[in-house]
């Protein structure tokens, strides 16, 4: 009988203060007239935020977040973001810097930085570990029809699991070495026309991202995925739609795609009712191995049913459906086409420091690894 674990992730504790320094002491009298004094600028203002997550999880155990926002660093209105995660499958630090620009006639110029280390169950008792150090620059422009981006960056990964425990492992390495680097070029466009305050969901949405992995690095690959979603009010309490996602990515010049671009599925946000990273095409050692393409669609009714206080209860009924194909070049690939489907009812309160999120589904297809219910719950303060 497989173990079930309960995910519990914290983020610092929130707080919202504002520095500024001033001086107090003798003054000489004061003259007879006597100019107004300009207010003094606000100084840098530091947000820490706690954050309590938690979610049904196969194999991961507790993980502690901790995040600060500082704004107004160098430049007006210039924002600085750092976290630091840590659990079982998972450690990362992150820093987020964005400032104002007219560089080229775009708005915003971020600079993202992320060292991480982590994990991925590729069968019931083994573990895909990656270390991965990634920089990305993005120039970003709000238009009418929507935000959208360029950019560039730099990437360096190391597989710090044994290869010889899995056929692509084997395969990867001995065509790009244990480590591996790549110089992206980046462009992404969203448009985002939902209801901002509405309880159910209503509205569109649209999001494209596209790399190119150049010449300049040691594996070079193209990625591109589209994201559509679309929710209508039926009645005053009830709201239908769906959203679907599309994915490809290929590794060129005869090169395999690089180990954390390929694509896995199950648990919530991909097919629910199966295990994370259950869905996905396998080597001859039926070891998960990642797919070159995806395809996931979700379709739900969703009724506001009552409120308690001021919190309200909504029920849903889903359908979800996943496609996770095509390995490239490998020549030690098996199964190359997995897909799944599941459906079921769901339970969510949004309350008003965060989100509890319960699904009861039934996977359509049972030979694979499944897990029928699925809970969630992030809270900010």
């Amino acid at each position: 009988m497989k173990k079930r674990h309960l995910s519990l992730s914290l983020t610092a504790l929130a707080v919202a203060a504002t520095l500024t320094t001033g001086f107090a002491g003798a003054q000489a009298p004061a003259p007879a007239v006597t100019p107004p004094t300009p207010p003094a600028p606000p100084g840098p203002e530091l947000t820490l935020t706690l954050s309590l997550e938690l979610s049904t999880a196969d194999h991961d155990n507790t993980a502690v977040v901790a995040r600060a926002v500082r704004t107004e660093i160098i430049t007006p209105g210039d924002k600085l973001d750092i976290s630091q995660r840590i659990s079982h499958l998972r450690k990362e630090l992150g820093i987020n810097y964005v400032k104002p620009t007219d560089s080229l006639g775009f708005q915003l110029a971020s600079h993202e930085l992320t060292v991480s280390q982590t994990g991925r169950y590729i069968t019931e008792d083994k573990v895909l570990t990656t270390a991965q150090a990634a920089y990305r620059f993005y120039w970003s422009r709000i238009t009418p029809i929507g935000l959208w981006g360029v950019g560039w960056g730099a990437e360096a990964l190391r597989l710090d699991t044994d290869p010889t425990s899995a056929p692509y492992l084997s395969e990867y390495v001995l065509r790009h070495g244990k480590t591996s680097h790549n110089v992206p070029v980046l462009a992404f466009w969203s448009y985002d026309r939902r209801a901002a305050n509405s309880i159910l969901p209503s509205g569109h949405f649209d999001r494209i991202n596209a790399e190119w992995g150049t010449g300049l690095g040691t594996v070079s690959y193209a990625k591109a995925e589209y994201q559509h979603s679309s929710y209508w009010n039926l009645l005053s309490s009830v709201s239908a739609g769906f959203n679907a996602t599309t994915g490809a990515v290929r590794g060129l010049r005869n090169d395999l795609t690089p180990l954390t671009k390929r694509y896995f599925g199950g648990g919530v946000g991909t097919v629910r009712g199966y295990e994370a990273s259950a869905l996905t095409p396998t080597d001859l050692a039926q070891t998960g191995m990642g797919a070159n393409r995806e395809t996931i669609a979700t379709a739900e009714a969703l009724w506001h049913a009552f409120s308690i206080g001021e919190t309200p209860v909504i029920f849903s009924a889903f359908y979800d459906y996943g496609r996770f194909w095509d390995v490239g070049t490998s020549l030690v690939a098996d199964q190359t086409d997995v897909s799944a489907k599941s459906y079921g009812l769901g339970v969510s309160l949004p309350v008003r420091i965060g989100l509890v999120r319960f699904s009861f589904a039934h996977p359509v297809d049972a030979e694979k690894r499944t897990q029928r219910f699925q809970f969630e719950a992030r809270a900010n303060w």
